[in-house]
């Protein structure tokens, strides 16, 4: 078992194509997400897995942790007008891979993010030899090739972004292996009716929030009616004499279109989720539109989530009475530590949302000027997990110099007490020393090998994300301090 540490990150995707030769001469733009019997049994196989998976995972304990709103449209490049029926590389590669790479490293600016995005060409040469570019592709089969094989930029192939097809003998050779995804999975029930309840509405809603919240992106699968790729305004409105049931022929779907989720906000159209296309910029309002939850939810097939590689895990840290972010600030700092930007007062609650995706365990210690030391948090799983969690804690009323340990672990603490007791003490009855080396002390005395701080990177941002190439370590840990004021 590989022993390396990964921090989830995730990113989201509509997926939506048209796949009927009939119906290409109707349209301007072509889809090409193949939705048939093969592609709906490996999603439900896939989705039976996750489930397996996260039996014993804290999802969100409250759902009010959830922003109102939020966006990672900055991250996007800048909208493509795809070739034939290739609408699945299009956001899976070209739309959620970039958008991830360009927010691990923290590019805004559209140029910057324009030379390093993925070519789709690529993944659409490898897995479709169709050089007509008419028949599309399962997004399973896309996912995989990314898992398996990895993406490369288009600079690197010469993917001027005007064809489905490049030469495969030019990019020979190319790495690929930092461009891999580490894995992927089903993230919502899959809908397979005509139309959503509306306990159904706010389950899809939710799931994809808490995948955008956490840095994430996610595919999706939905059935697209006619006046959606016709579609020159800010809001899609599905029409009313349609409905999803409608598409379903012969155990296949048709109408479908692949495009990514860019941002939701609950105020607007009555809650509702802005997605980027890949019909170019003069389709919708400038490649983008917004689709209310339950319109979503109506027209949704599926929804897989994008773990990116080798990316470990994230760290996030909202005000809860506020609901909004504080940002984290990188060392150097005076305990060179990470710590918040904003100062708390006494009171606070703060909202730290935590996600890996190599199975591990997460635990949250905290302390203060007294040096004593609290146990804020321990998994409750019997086996390491890939893990998404909530977890609150508010500021008491002794202000000064608080802070919080997130310490990851590949093996469970066995006698986390007596840990708690050891992070306090550190090697001395006399509670010498800083808190961080009263951490590695414990660490090192639980017999767990700290990640090789050389072979691991951390990109701090509007939150930490952390990632590690050192496959012997079994535990890392980050110390957040916080300015605890009246």
């Amino acid at each position: 078992m590989k022993t390396t540490l990964y921090f989830s990150v995730f990113a989201a995707i509509f997926c939506a194509c048209f796949l009927v030769s009939t119906l290409q001469a109707q349209t301007p733009y072509g889809m090409g997400l193949t939705i048939d019997k093969q592609e709906l049994d490996a999603y439900q196989k896939g989705q039976l897995a996750a489930e397996m998976q996260a039996k014993s995972v804290t999802l969100f304990s409250n759902d009010q942790a959830m922003l109102p709103k939020l966006s990672w449209k900055k991250f996007y490049p800048q909208p493509y007008q795809q070739s034939g029926e290739t609408c699945s590389v299009g956001a899976a590669v070209y739309g959620a891979c970039t958008m991830l790479e360009a927010m691990y490293h923290g590019w805004i600016h559209p140029d910057t993010i324009a030379a390093h995005a993925f070519s789709p060409a690529y993944v659409y040469t490898h897995l479709n030899k169709d050089k007509t570019c008419s028949s599309g592709l399962r997004m399973s089969a896309v996912l995989q090739f990314l898992k398996i094989n990895g993406a490369v930029k288009c600079q690197q192939v010469q993917d001027q972004l005007n064809s489905c097809h490049i030469d495969l003998q030019a990019s020979t050779g190319k790495n690929t292996n930092s461009y891999k995804i580490h894995d992927f999975e089903p993230l919502i029930a899959l809908q397979h009716t005509a139309t959503a309840e509306p306990t159904a509405i706010l389950t899809i809603a939710k799931q994809l929030k808490k995948a955008l919240l956490l840095r994430g992106a996610v595919v999706i699968g939905m059935v697209a009616p006619d006046n959606f790729y016709q579609l020159k305004t800010d809001q899609w409105l599905p029409p009313n004499a349609k409905k999803r049931s409608d598409f379903y022929k012969n155990n296949a779907y048709t109408n479908g279109h692949a495009v990514s989720i860019v941002a939701y906000d609950d105020d607007k159209h009555g809650g509702a989720f802005q997605i980027m296309n890949s019909w170019g910029t003069d389709w919708g309002n400038g490649g983008f539109t917004w689709i209310s939850y339950e319109d979503l939810a109506n027209w949704i097939i599926y929804a897989y989530a994008i773990y990116p590689y080798p990316h470990a895990g994230i760290i996030t840290i909202l005000d809860e009475g506020k609901k909004d972010t504080i940002n984290i600030i990188a060392p150097p700092y005076s305990n060179n530590n990470h710590h918040l930007e904003n100062s708390c007062p006494s009171g606070t609650v703060l909202n730290l949302l935590l996600s890996n995706h190599a199975p591990a365990y997460i635990y949250v210690f905290g302390t203060d000027d007294t040096q004593m030391v609290d146990l804020i948090y321990e998994p409750t799983n019997i086996k390491p997990n890939r893990t998404d969690v909530t977890v609150y804690c508010q500021l008491n009323y002794n202000p000064g110099n608080d802070q919080l340990l997130i310490l990851y672990t590949k093996y469970p603490i066995e006698q986390v007490n007596e840990f708690t007791k050891l992070l306090a003490k550190g090697p001395s009855e006399k509670n010498v020393g800083k808190f961080k080396q009263r951490a590695i002390y414990a660490i090192n005395q639980e017999g767990y090998q700290l990640i090789n701080s050389a072979k691991s990177d951390f990109q701090t941002k509007q939150n930490i994300v952390f990632k590690s190439l050192d496959d012997k370590g079994d535990a890392a840990f980050v110390i957040i301090d916080i300015d605890h004021v009246d």
